[in-house]
């Protein structure tokens, strides 16, 4: 971020994360170091107070050097060199090396790190050199009694109605149970526990418990049934609930916060019917990246307007700090908390919800959140 102000000051700086890119957008929106380099935000599907598992690195290491030797990069045994080559690859490519090698590539594995400490570590720890930071770190040090703030910033935050999912695959894969439409409730419930325990819940009965998988029709339950029955589980631990913890933080500290949820299930959709709404729909119609897929899916103008109107509220955000007015996208307040969503049919692109999505759920993931990252903050520096 640094280099870019080389070239761009910080009123042409919008930032837009997705997922860990998200939550690692959520701890500049912490730094008092970040405040100078960019003046609003996009945050999709990630948050700071995100429960990821506990790693020194190591996966993240062994991913750029496995990445690395897929796209050919000259040195890939050494790291930086290695970091240097992939950001000169495109994401098409990237992605396709990474389902190449087969290497770990789990959502729940995007961990922001600095250096191969922990970021939530790293902002609540005093060095010796208070104000140095480490190599590729995004927070400052900061004395751990320090009592955490948002920095008001203007953003936009929300999520897919699906978020689960990728989780629920990712869960199955690191197991190696081999899933099929024999596969009960009962069998992996052995694996979601573990999952939890990984992820920071002591007790994963009380969750369980909560989502009623102790429930005998769930032990009985079978195939593509269990699946369904998982993702409003994990979707709301990982993506749902610390997304509308951050929101409702910020917005209570000043700043301007613009919700949406992506609800919008397309004709022309490749992907098995459980996994309705997934990941990334909502980057693909912001960006205007549906016309990339236009030839090879088949898509009609319909598909494309609703992008472009989409794409056009977003722009608007980023140009001037509020989505146009005729949207009625109205900023997320206590006494208003409806995201907006979008979902394109033959009268409309998007309407106003009445309600938060997964209240009931987050009041209980609330306290497990904030033990976590109870309001990592940023406090002025002298």
């Amino acid at each position: 971020m640094y280099r870019l102000t080389q070239v761009c000051t910080k009123l042409q700086v919008t930032l837009l994360g997705h997922e860990a890119g998200a939550a690692s957008l959520g701890y500049h929106l912490l730094s008092n170091r970040s405040a100078a380099y960019f003046q609003r935000a996009v945050m999709m599907a990630g948050s700071p107070y995100a429960p990821y598992p506990e790693n020194s690195g190591s996966a993240a290491e062994r991913n750029v050097r496995a990445l690395a030797r897929e796209l050919r990069c000259p040195d890939s045994s050494a790291r930086r060199a290695a970091i240097d080559c992939l950001k000169s690859r495109s994401v098409r490519a990237t992605l396709e090396a990474a389902d190449s090698a087969g290497i770990e590539f789990g959502p729940s594995y995007l961990s922001p790190q600095t250096g191969t400490q922990n970021l939530y570590d790293c902002a609540t720890r005093v060095l010796a050199h208070e104000h140095k930071l480490s190599e590729n770190a995004v927070v400052p040090e900061k004395d751990i009694n320090m009592r955490a703030r948002f920095r008001p910033l203007d953003f936009i935050a929300g999520y897919t109605s699906n978020e689960g999912v990728p989780y629920v695959l990712e869960m199955l894969r690191r197991s190696q149970l081999h899933f099929n439409d024999e596969t009960s409730g009962r069998e992996v419930l052995g694996l979601l526990a573990d999952w939890l325990r990984r992820h920071g819940v002591a007790e994963p009965r009380e969750v369980l418990d909560f989502y009623g998988l102790h429930a005998p029709q769930f032990a009985n339950t079978k195939g593509v049934n269990v699946l369904e029955s998982l993702h409003e589980l994990l979707g709301d631990m990982h993506v749902y609930c610390p997304v509308n913890l951050m929101v409702e933080e910020a917005a209570t500290l000043g700043s301007r916060v613009f919700t949406y949820e992506f609800a919008h299930l397309p004709y022309y959709r490749w992907w098995a019917r459980w996994k309705g709404v997934p990941q990334l729909l909502d980057f693909i119609y912001a960006s205007g990246l549906v016309g990339a897929i236009q030839d090879e899916y088949g898509l009609d103008h319909r598909e494309l307007q609703f992008s472009q109107h989409m794409a056009d509220m977003f722009a608007g955000f980023v140009w001037n700090g509020a989505p146009p007015p005729e949207s009625n996208w109205t900023r997320w307040e206590t006494f208003h908390r409806g995201p907006l969503v979008f979902a394109g049919s033959e009268n409309s692109s998007y309407a106003k919800a009445a309600v938060i999505p997964h209240e009931t759920n987050c009041a209980f993931w609330k306290p497990f959140l904030h033990r976590k990252a109870t309001s990592m903050a940023t406090t002025t520096m002298p």
